[in-house]
């Protein structure tokens, strides 16, 4: 009795430490990753990593679900952007499968920077624990799970695009990769010849693994797809390594299989393949609404290149890896390398998991790491050749036939899912420093503990040390605080948000801040940007001159509307005149002096002439340039002498010589003028031909650096009912073939007094 006691308490004590050494280890690796990268990537809960673009869309459609679970906004896919388009919201990602880790957040109170921050946070710790949870339910140590864990969720290529928080979500993979194991591996199986083993075998598990590749799907259409990819090479894989007769024990399992257990395996496939369903047709239906797709070229531009696989620019220890490389013109979706100590230990996973070495105590359990092992790179390599592209060939083309396939253009990013057998088979050379471990005799501690160090810093240290871009959140307030003084005094309920382009900014810059400053004031904007785009080329090449009116034009055209319902979307827009903002960027413009006369004609070459021609205007001519839509912009920069002093007390005067495109047909042209954004009087040119107009600007006092001139011109003419003979007459760039554009005055020279 005494002696079985003894053996008992022996027996718990180990047990305990063993546990506690796990726990240590766990401990160890989780820190890595959500403290020394994760929390890392957000400054400390002070910034989002990304730069403005993308990470702001995200926090969008965050916020847009949020808004809409409490009923602020009337439909879901209707967002409130791209207005009066509809079901902008299935242009891209919409985080339905993770929004529940944002909406607490915003009802406790938190801002939309800090609720996001958290839910990234949230995304990346869940990456790491549901990794570790499957990797120990797959019978590995601590270490090796840990190991498999880190590189899951923290791994080079998880950092290589830092601003696509749509991708951060991944929790989800390792968990359906796990159950569609269990129900069609054979991991429990005791013996290669056991005649019982239909008995191991568990189909219905399926169900399981189908709903988290539903909720995968909800996170992140991209992922969700490329999940599928991975179970399918799984099973492929399955049946090529796969004992004799697997298919009938697989069957023979499935009909020894409980009742109860049936029935929840059908119940959950049923509720997932509706759920997937219903998503992908939506989005079908959008896509043929609006007929967008991308073209086979470029999503084949998009596909792996094998050099891909040594670039990670943002490591400071193995960018140089792929330094080298200057074959691929988009760097940021090709940085795919895995890092110098992931990549031996994934080489070391593969020769362990092919050869005799033995890498548990028992024969079991390392005959079923090692069969996995098998399954892991079978299926590695398989996404790798489906996906590769080699002298701009690859297979990936023929899957491209495939209904809704040509939706994914960025098909790197299977890297994400191809991290999931690279962490096994690093795992497995994990499992093996841990079994060379335990052989340690007790007392080398030092030795144990310096071993685990190493592994953790061979796997760890090129993400600790990896450069991520932050974006503070006092710079995503700033820009809306800016936007904000642009607002009237009072908003209708009913008003309709346009903001012009900022100057030296791109539209969907601007156009992001439009959409956040909507959404925080309840009401819709016609501004957008997402992965898609309306159609109408005000959406797809947009520049300043494009007006809050060409977009709606654009939607009534493709829906057909009557100009009725036209005009009464346009009476409750409010535009926000981004021209009145200051401090004003810079233009690379040389100085002038007064009285200097500056000349449109061809005979100058532009980088000789201190204009910047914004947007609006044609190729010049021998006299000039023609205007080209119904606004033509541009800036004229201030002599030396008034440009230095910004506190000038009288105004100054621009003389703009211009033509007017004038005949019996279209007796006149009226000019609006606005002067740095604001409204400053109105003109009618009487003189055609080459007969020039004069029309006096007034330079505003205060104004900085250059002043914004802006022509608006209802009376423009269309080329296409332009007469041949007064094409002829007016000669030039207008002597052409009908073209789109809807000329109204020629600009001669601008002088300054």
């Amino acid at each position: 009795m005494l002696e079985t006691t003894l053996f008992n308490t022996s027996r718990s004590l180990a047990l305990q430490k063993r546990r506690l050494s796990d726990w240590k280890i766990f401990s160890l690796f989780f820190a890595a990753s959500f403290i020394g990268v994760s929390l890392r990537s957000l400054g400390w809960f002070t910034a989002i990593s990304g730069d403005l673009v993308d990470p702001r869309l995200n926090s969008i459609f965050l916020e847009h679900v949020y808004s809409w679970l409490l009923g602020r906004w009337p439909s879901l896919w209707n967002a409130p952007f791209f207005y009066p388009f509809e079901n902008v919201f299935a242009f891209s990602d919409n985080h339905f499968g993770s929004v529940i880790f944002y909406v607490p957040w915003r009802l406790l109170g938190f801002g939309r920077e800090m609720a996001m921050a958290l839910w990234i946070a949230i995304g990346c710790a869940l990456n790491f624990l549901s990794a570790y949870w499957v990797l120990r339910r797959l019978s590995f140590s601590a270490l090796a799970s840990g190991v498999g864990a880190f590189l899951f969720a923290s791994s080079l290529p998880t950092l290589g695009e830092p601003d696509h928080a749509q991708l951060i979500y991944r929790f989800a993979i390792p968990l359906s990769f796990y159950y569609f194991w269990l129900a069609i591996g054979n991991i429990n199986q005791t013996s290669s010849s056991d005649s019982n083993v239909s008995n191991l075998y568990r189909p219905a598990l399926l169900g399981w693994s189908l709903l988290w590749a539903t909720e995968q799907l909800y996170c992140s259409i991209y992922l969700g797809i490329f999940l599928v990819y991975l179970l399918l090479a799984t099973a492929i894989a399955q049946l090529v390594l796969s004992p004799k007769g697997y298919l009938r024990n697989l069957w023979k399992s499935w009909q020894i299989t409980q009742t109860r257990s049936k029935f929840i395996g059908i119940a959950l496939s049923t509720v997932s393949i509706i759920g997937i369903a219903t998503l992908l047709l939506k989005y079908l239906m959008v896509a043929k609404d609006y007929g967008y797709s991308w073209s086979t070229d470029e999503i084949l531009s998009m596909l792996p290149r094998l050099t891909s696989y040594l670039i990670a620019d943002r490591s400071s220890i193995s960018a140089f890896v792929g330094a080298s490389v200057d074959n691929i013109a988009w760097r940021a979706p090709h940085q795919l390398f895995i890092g110098i100590g992931p990549a031996i230990a994934l080489i070391c996973g593969l020769i362990f998991t092919w050869n005799k070495t033995q890498l548990s105590f028992l024969d079991e359990p390392s005959r079923r790491i090692k069969y996995l092992g098998k399954i892991a790179s079978f299926t590695l390599v398989l996404l790798f050749i489906a996906t590769i592209s080699i002298a701009d060939h690859s297979i990936y083309s023929y899957l491209l036939k495939l209904p809704g396939i040509n939706g994914l253009r960025v098909v790197t990013r299977i890297i994400l899912v191809m991290l999931l057998p690279i962490s096994i088979l690093a795992a497995i050379a994990a499992q093996y420093v841990q079994l060379q471990i335990l052989l340690r005799p007790p007392q080398k501690l030092i030795q144990r503990n310096l071993s685990i160090g190493a592994v953790t810093i061979l796997i760890c240290a090129e993400s600790l040390f990896c450069q991520i871009p932050t974006t503070p959140f006092s710079t995503w307030q700033q820009r809306i605080d800016t936007a904000r003084t642009l607002l009237p005094n009072s908003l209708d309920p009913d008003a309709i948000l346009f903001s012009t382009q900022k100057l030296n900014e791109w539209d969907y810059m601007t156009s992001l801040d439009a959409m956040i400053l909507a959404q925080d004031l309840g009401v819709p904007t016609i501004n957008g940007f997402s992965g898609q785009s309306p159609p109408g080329k005000v959406y797809r090449a947009p520049d300043r001159c494009f007006t809050e009116i060409d977009r709606l034009q654009a939607y009534a055209q493709y829906r057909h509307l009557d100009p009725e319902q036209v005009q009464a979307l346009a009476k409750r827009i409010v535009v926000l005149n981004t021209d009145q903002l200051r401090p004003r960027p810079n233009f690379g413009m040389a100085s002038i002096e007064p009285g200097q006369s500056i000349d449109f004609s061809n005979r100058v070459k532009d980088a000789d002439r201190p204009i910047e021609f914004i947007c609006g205007w044609s190729h010049p001519d021998t006299w000039g340039r023609w205007s080209t839509r119904a606004i033509a912009k541009l800036a004229v920069p201030l002599p030396t002498g008034i440009a230095d002093n910004a506190n000038t007390p009288s105004a100054k005067t621009i003389i703009v010589k211009v033509r007017a495109l004038i005949d019996t047909k279209n007796p006149q042209q009226r000019v609006d003028i606005w002067v740095d954004g604001f409204y400053q009087k109105s003109v009618v040119l009487k003189n055609g031909g080459e007969q020039l107009n004069t029309i006096d600007v007034t330079i505003p006092p205060h104004t900085d650096k250059y002043a914004l001139l802006e022509f608006r011109l209802p009376d423009r003419i269309s080329t296409k009912i332009l007469g041949p003979q007064f094409k002829q007459v007016l000669g030039g760039t207008l002597n052409t073939a009908s073209d789109e554009r809807e000329p109204a005055i020629g600009i001669v020279s601008i002088q300054f007094q």
